[in-house]
């Protein structure tokens, strides 16, 4: 137990601006590397799914997963957002029955509406399905997904919270497309009959129930005593506050996500939203070191909002941002020369999505520039304003895409995600600006590199 304890070693908030940039690139590292095990995992996953089941069934399987992923995160009621500001806020204070009391209602909140979620997917199957009998009997076993996912984002929140940014994503990143690629592989394998559609979301829902597991192990090895030892005390109307903002927000980021396979799974086909999500998910691997700063980025904000240190949340934001843009630059360039050869092991029907993945990769390398501004909001009490601004972009994506797919196809999805991505950066900038009086972290860094090189020629 000693031993598995230290793996989860835990690391307290608000020590980022201390420690300077050695400090952000330590505490990123661990993330960055379970974010690449996790995408190295999720492409064979995609790799052993697509060539056992063929294009088609793969769309199906995109499809189902892309709304599953919809109503889960909406599930959370942006629980798994607000319990980063909350919890390190509380543990800041020494409240420790309010920490062990918002624990508590998340974990009762997403499950439950994560199970009425799964409820209308199953009642609403067959128009979302269109008739598709392989549709509906696919959508109707990811369901079951959906409070699993919901539950283990709360509890993985509140690993996070609680000094564990790289723990918290091994369920998420690693282990649920893990299983999947395990059991899907293995029953190709030991020949135990031909996999579709259905059994991949069956080995996904699988998946889902091993990452929630493990969760919920790590959240009980990371929990500070005084935690376990606390009584619950509830303030729900403190709790409850951020929960539409948060929810309109995870809505309509999850939207902005899955958009595109979306719109191309009700209007075109399954097998052009299946190249979309494919396409989709090897732009993402551009991000990945944006989303390891993130993993970090946001309890450290919520730390020093409580501290009102103006001054190290301008630190931290120049630090990210220019970490995330020449990070994401170094893992763009060489994925984009390897596309073909990746696309190329999934089949040659796949190779189409080449020019979608350079699109996409594009809008990816913009955001980078701006780094991982959405936490500045959400974690200083801003997330009314990231709200609207993320059901703005998002509208304006899902407009798009509806215009753009009839006209231009699969290519026309794409058009429409970087469009709103560079809509939703460049507003999330001016309200952070608005809000904080903080301009864009790239601005601040190469500000202060300009004064630096005055002051050395004036020296």
């Amino acid at each position: 137990m000693r031993t598995l304890s230290a793996t989860f070693a835990r690391v307290p908030p608000g020590k980022f601006g201390a420690r300077g940039l050695s400090g952000l690139l330590s505490s990123s590292a661990g993330a960055f590397a379970v974010l690449c095990a996790g995408a190295g995992i999720t492409y064979a996953a995609q790799l052993v799914i697509a060539r056992a089941i063929g294009p088609e069934g793969f769309g199906i399987y995109a499809y189902v997963v892309a709304w599953v992923m919809l109503c889960a995160y909406v599930a959370t009621l942006g629980f798994h957002t607000s319990l980063l500001r909350l919890l390190p806020a509380y543990e800041a204070r020494g409240a420790w029955p309010l920490a062990r009391g918002v624990l508590r209602c998340a974990m009762v909140t997403t499950l439950a509406l994560g199970a009425a979620f799964a409820l209308l997917i199953v009642v609403f199957a067959d128009r979302l399905a269109d008739g598709d009998g392989a549709l509906v009997h696919a959508l109707r076993i990811g369901a079951v997904a959906i409070p699993l996912i919901a539950f283990q984002l709360a509890v993985s929140a509140g690993v996070r919270a609680f000094g564990g940014p790289v723990v918290a994503l091994v369920p998420e990143r690693i282990l649920r497309d893990g299983t999947v690629l395990a059991i899907v592989a293995g029953a190709t394998l030991l020949g135990l009959g031909q996999p579709d559609a259905v059994y991949a979301v069956l080995a996904f829902a699988t998946g889902c129930a091993v990452a929630l597991a493990f969760a919920l192990t790590a959240l009980r090895l990371l929990r500070p005593q005084a935690l376990a030892e606390a009584r619950a005390e509830a303030a729900f109307r403190e709790w409850l506050a951020p929960a539409l903002p948060l929810t309109v927000l995870l809505f309509a980021d999850n939207v902005l996500v899955r958009s595109g396979v979306l719109v191309l799974g009700m209007i075109a086909s399954v097998h052009e939203a299946g190249l979309f999500a494919i396409a989709f998910g090897l732009s993402l691997l551009a991000a990945l070191p944006r989303m390891a700063i993130a993993s970090a980025f946001a309890p450290q904000v919520s730390a020093l909002h409580a501290r009102a240190d103006i001054d190290g949340l301008r630190t931290l934001s120049a630090r990210s941002t220019l970490l995330s843009l020449i990070a994401t630059i170094c893992v763009a360039i060489p994925l984009l020369g390897g596309t073909p050869v990746l696309l190329g092991w999934l089949g040659h029907s796949f190779l189409e999505a080449a020019p979608i993945v350079a699109i996409l990769m594009a809008g990816q390398v913009f955001a980078s520039a701006f780094g991982p501004q959405q936490h500045l909001l959400t974690m200083t009490g801003h997330e009314r304003a990231s709200a609207v601004i993320f059901l703005v972009a998002a509208t304006f994506g899902v407009a798009a895409a509806l215009a753009l797919v009839p006209v231009l196809g699969i290519h026309g999805a794409a058009f429409a995600s970087v469009g709103s991505t560079v809509l939703l950066n460049a507003a999330l900038a001016v309200a952070i600006r608005r809000h904080l009086a903080l301009p864009p972290g790239m601005a601040i860094a190469l500000g202060r590199s300009l004064r630096r090189g005055r002051g050395h020629h004036a020296g």
